[in-house]
């Protein structure tokens, strides 16, 4: 089946919105007007739903992380600039020092996230701690299909990895996988113990 044919799923929050909600619609909006684009060129670009762009413009929804990968990659901005207070021009350096708990964080249905690296501006990789929330594959929505290649390694818990083509496959704490990201795919969290994961997400060419 085809990504594009994929209807995005957002979470839609109170009229006052959380932090992470309010921060993404307002760098959407400086973002969109410092490029001169429209939401009909964004959702073009992107394949995200004209009126689903609008509610995250205006602070009434969030994204899926999949679908916050599209809107960066439409955008040619990082994950992080996407919840970015400031968008003066980054330092383009190649070393970055995250302290704990100081990524930029977020949340979907499927799972909490905390992007890493975010100093950096034009990488080719985008390293991401994921804590796993959904306990089912309806939970998640279903599988997602993004550009990319993603690395997965199991920090905590026990991981499901749902793949098209293939058997779900259980990795347990020190477990690693590797997949194309075009390839259908979802996380699920089958222990009582917390799964974490540590996601890191390439793209062909530095954003």
């Amino acid at each position: 089946m085809s990504s594009s044919k994929l209807a995005p799923r957002l979470t839609v929050v109170s009229s006052s919105g959380s932090g992470t909600t309010t921060a993404l619609g307002r760098s959407l909006g400086l973002i969109r007007r410092r490029l001169g684009l429209t939401l009909k060129d964004i959702s073009a670009g992107s394949g995200i739903p004209i009126s689903t762009l609008s509610k995250v413009q205006n602070g009434q929804a969030t994204l899926t992380y999949e679908n916050l990968v599209k809107l960066a990659t439409s955008l040619g901005v990082d994950v992080a600039d996407l919840f970015r207070g400031d968008h003066a021009e980054l330092r383009t350096t190649r070393r970055a020092i995250q302290r704990k708990g100081q990524g930029r964080t977020g949340a979907t249905d499927s799972f909490r996230f905390e992007v890493l690296a975010t100093e950096l501006t034009r990488k080719r990789m985008t390293p991401t701690v994921l804590t796993v929330t959904a306990t089912s594959l309806a939970e998640t929505g279903g599988l997602k299909r993004h550009e990319g290649e993603e690395f997965l390694y199991v920090v905590s818990g026990t991981l499901e990895l749902h793949t098209e083509y293939y058997e779900p496959a259980r990795l347990e704490a020190g477990d690693s996988a590797y997949l194309d990201s075009a390839l259908g795919h979802a996380y699920v969290a089958v222990s009582k113990t917390p799964v974490v994961v540590l996601a890191v997400l390439s793209q062909a060419e530095p954003r």
